[in-house]
């Protein structure tokens, strides 16, 4: 089987709808979006604080933004930021992460652009919101873009990881 590419991702992401949206920032600021079907997990998350569908449930389609900088805008209007969470307050981790969900859960992306040079990336979704990734951590992983198929009843998620200065990382998983 091929590696995922820039090409699939920027043709097949477009028109999914986001089901789950969920930002850590007890050690960074990691975001992750989960787009399309919903594929069940073999052995279901513990972690009580996500809903029903996020424990037993992976997306097809997932970001993980996790070094890099990124911005939420709705209406070329600011909402947060990555540099919203550098001084984390845990009485307000739930809070973050409900208001994050609340505004793109059910939207569609309709646009995904990844500059093949920088390899920022600029995602537009319904409702007017765009979320905009700076590649720009040097020393870590800046974001990861994964892909969740069924082979031979297994689970196969594969990974287009962008790590320190621009370097690309295909790797895949079976389960």
């Amino acid at each position: 089987m091929d590696k995922l590419t820039i090409d699939q991702i920027t043709d097949e992401w477009p028109r999914q709808k986001c089901w789950s949206s969920l930002a850590h920032t007890s050690i960074s600021t990691n975001w992750a979006i989960d787009f399309g079907k919903k594929f069940k997990r073999k052995k279901p998350l513990r972690n009580n604080k996500l809903s029903d569908d996020e424990r037993i449930y992976q997306g097809e389609l997932t970001l993980f933004i996790l070094s890099a900088s990124w911005r939420l805008t709705q209406n070329q209007q600011i909402l947060t930021s990555s540099s919203d969470f550098r001084e984390y307050d845990e009485s307000q981790d739930s809070f973050i992460q409900s208001q994050m969900s609340k505004k793109i859960v059910g939207e569609s992306i309709t646009d995904l652009t990844i500059n093949e040079q920088t390899l920022d990336v600029s995602m537009t979704l319904t409702g007017n919101y765009r979320i905009d990734i700076l590649c720009n951590c040097p020393n870590d992983v800046n974001y990861v873009f994964s892909k969740t198929l069924i082979v031979d009843g297994n689970i196969l998620t594969r990974y287009f990881e962008v790590r320190a200065n621009g370097e690309i990382a295909y790797t895949d998983n079976l389960t």
